[in-house]
């Protein structure tokens, strides 16, 4: 399944202008004097709150010198920074077009192919920029980025190596090839990435949530949830951090902790399956199980077909089995018998399903031979499982509910 995202990707979250040089060995005629100071003044504005009056000043130059590549160029970059990427595209073909040997053009053009999803062009532009200036940093970068983008995970770390290579403090290179590991399954490599990144820059979020998810993988839950905290506090629209977190405290049986973690990522993705099942589960440890039988109820409802043959089906089986309990302990018998028997259909090598199925028939009083013949098949299972003494208290309830029951004597030989 692909992970990798392009927003968690920005390697630049805006455009920078690199200092250029204007009319290189040309006498600057009074006309493109006036376009540079209106591009100095665009330069000079600071921040993002002014992107429209960056472009206003910037279509000045050109107005004034319609043969000013570094203006169409820099107005490009506000462009891209305004999220209009059609327009900034258009002005980085401009400068290219005015100035083939514009780097940066290249180089930002690619970054814009990327917010595009047109990973194969951001790879040639990078490229190109890469072929002009091999030191280019944030060409590798972007290439790279790229690259992931195509599940090309060893090519991108390759681009993130080089860029690590030429500046040995370049923190997104360190976070996004992290990324890359990650994402390729080396994920000790991943940490050390991440880490890394942190240690140049402790305001990473991704950074923090890509060495949490690494950390959960290796079952360092303890580590994982320190790492998500983190990510929320830098980043708390990033919902799938709740989503992991809250898998972590799972693990670390923190359940009510987990469930806050699972209520907040449902509020924002109410169609995740998984979410009810761990959730659900989560309240059936707390004994809530009222609570539990609604999220399992939810998540068998969302449940498509497709799933039930393949990762989600132990997810499914624990949930029916779950919910058969929660049905027993709360005396709705007929309901537990349902559940039970749906689990065994997906997987009837449950003794515990036949346990609790074969109680519930003889609670209903009018199943005796149901019910012993459950228990007995527990009891089967149970000692494959090498389990002699729940076996024996299968015998034991088979006795409570009908003592003359030939199938006593029959467990009790395979038990001795």
């Amino acid at each position: 399944m692909k992970r990798l995202k392009i927003n968690l990707f920005v390697l630049i979250a805006c455009f920078t202008i690199f200092s250029f040089t204007c009319y290189c060995n040309e006498t600057v005629t009074p006309q493109q004097d006036e376009a540079i100071e209106w591009l100095e003044k665009a330069k000079n504005i600071e921040g993002f709150d002014n992107l429209e009056l960056k472009i206003e000043y910037c279509t000045k130059a050109i107005e004034i010198d319609p043969g000013f590549a570094n203006a169409y160029y820099y107005r490009g970059g506000a462009f891209y920074n305004m999220e209009e990427y059609l327009e900034a595209i258009d002005d980085f073909n401009k400068a290219i077009e005015l100035d083939p040997e514009l780097v940066d053009a290249y180089d930002n053009r690619g970054s814009v192919y990327i917010q595009l999803g047109e990973y194969q062009k951001a790879i040639d532009d990078c490229t190109k920029a890469l072929e002009l200036d091999p030191d280019k940093v944030d060409a590798h970068n972007h290439r790279g980025i790229a690259f992931s983008c195509q599940e090309e995970y060893q090519e991108a770390i390759n681009d993130f190596t080089k860029a690590i290579g030429i500046d040995s403090e370049d923190f997104w290179a360190y976070r996004n090839r992290g990324i890359a590991y990650y994402e390729k399954g080396e994920y000790q490599k991943a940490i050390d990435d991440c880490t890394k990144a942190l240690e140049l820059e402790p305001g990473l979020p991704y950074a923090f949530y890509y060495r949490g998810l690494s950390y959960n993988i290796q079952d360092n839950h303890r580590e994982a949830i320190d790492d998500f905290s983190k990510t929320i506090s830098l980043e708390p629209k990033l919902i799938e951090a709740y989503r992991h977190r809250g898998i972590a405290f799972y693990y670390q049986e923190e359940y009510q902790k987990a469930i806050d973690d699972f209520t907040k990522f449902l509020e924002n993705r109410p169609e995740t399956l998984e979410i009810y099942f761990y959730r659900g589960n989560s309240f059936y440890h707390k004994k809530e199980y009222s609570m539990a039988i609604n999220d399992f109820n939810r998540g068998i409802e969302l449940m498509p077909d497709i799933f039930r043959g393949v990762e989600i089906v132990p997810k499914i089986i624990e949930s029916y089995q779950n919910r058969g309990i929660d049905y027993y302990e709360k005396g709705e018998y007929q309901k537990a018998i349902d559940d039970f028997t749906n689990a065994l259909e997906l997987d009837s090598g449950l003794p515990y399903a036949f346990y609790y199925r074969g109680l519930s028939y003889s609670l209903l009083q009018e199943y005796s031979t149901t019910a012993c013949g459950n228990l007995y098949q527990a009891g089967m299972i149970f000692l494959e499982q090498n389990n002699k003494n729940q076996a024996l208290i299968c015998v034991d309830e088979i006795k409570k509910i009908d003592s003359s029951s030939p199938l006593i004597n029959k467990l009790i030989d395979e038990i001795f």
